[in-house]
């Protein structure tokens, strides 16, 4: 009768359970969602214009203040439809086109609004 010897065989045991816990499970993992940027432009032109700027508002939620002529970038927004309002208008100041206004931001791209104001 042959023996087999168990002893080389056992020392390998350990190696073949690490490597059988050592996989990675990604079913559980998301990835994280996808967003788009929103750059807004303020053009103000005329005479005595609004000097304490603006509010743009997204969404009817965040706030962020803008001067009268500035560019500003928000990135990290939603994909989909949101919406853009020019809030702190002067009396004498007309902001033309509508507010407030929708805009689409779509994954990875950076969409473009204009606010533009006369002031009398």
């Amino acid at each position: 009768m042959r023996r087999i010897a168990l002893v080389p065989l056992l020392a390998f045991a350990p190696l073949v359970v690490l490597t059988a816990c050592m996989e990675v499970s990604t079913t559980g993992v998301r990835a994280p969602p996808p967003t788009g940027a929103l750059e807004i432009t303020t053009s103000t032109v005329g005479v005595n214009i609004d000097k304490d700027g603006y509010t743009c508002v997204m969404d009817f939620s965040s706030a962020d203040p803008m001067r009268v002529n500035e560019t500003a970038i928000l990135t990290g927004l939603s994909v989909g439809d949101h919406s853009v309002v020019l809030a702190g208008v002067a009396e004498n100041c007309r902001l033309s086109g509508s507010n407030p206004r929708l805009v689409k931001i779509i994954a990875d791209r950076t969409a473009q609004i204009t606010f533009s104001i006369t002031c009398e």
